[in-house]
């Protein structure tokens, strides 16, 4: 199986940053009865926290390659035979989207409470190549990419965009299976 980059919610926001991105948006999460249901805050924020613990992960080469499916570059190759992959080369580019991990965490036995965050995920790379063949993503080139994430529950940001470390993606990754370019 092709080499994976999971990356988990715990790795975007420590701890004590997560819990000051839910405190700073509990008048939103109040907007919500059911959440918070009399409870004490510190309580209620500790247990969505709690179940973002390395719960959530996404593999990054993956989202990555599915936002680079919309580039002209990439739709003008995609025809090209497996014997003959097209390769397109990018300079400095971003990527950006957003993914949407459910939590689910009861407290005092309570029932379960499910809540839909948002993060919203900025990824810029000095230098790309993807080789395309049968309108698909077969591999692709990265080195280090630049990530900026940002917290948010239904229309409020809970954290300010937060640069991370840069990650060191492989010089070569093939996709299995390769990702399809509409």
């Amino acid at each position: 199986m092709a080499e994976q980059i999971a990356i988990s919610l715990e790795q975007l926001f420590d701890q004590a940053d997560l819990k000051q991105a839910l405190d700073n948006g509990r008048a939103a999460f109040a907007k919500d009865a059911s959440l918070i249901n009399g409870l004490s805050w510190p309580i209620v924020r500790d247990g969505i926290a709690e179940a973002l613990r390395g719960e959530h992960k996404f593999d990054l080469l993956d989202w990555l390659a599915n936002g680079w499916t919309v580039a002209r570059e990439l739709h003008e190759l995609r025809d090209a035979p497996a014997a003959n992959p097209g390769i397109a080369k990018f300079g400095k580019r971003k990527v950006s989207g957003t993914i949407h991990p459910v939590v689910s965490f009861a407290i005092a036995g309570g029932a379960p409470v499910e809540i839909r965050l948002s993060v919203d995920i900025v990824a810029e790379f000095a230098a790309v190549t993807v080789k395309v063949a049968e309108r698909h993503i077969r591999e692709c080139g990265c080195g280090t990419c630049n990530i900026t994430v940002q917290l948010k529950y239904q229309d409020a940001a809970l954290s300010s965009p937060q640069k991370l470390k840069p990650i060191e993606l492989p010089l070569q990754h093939s996709f299995t299976p390769p990702i399809a370019i509409p």
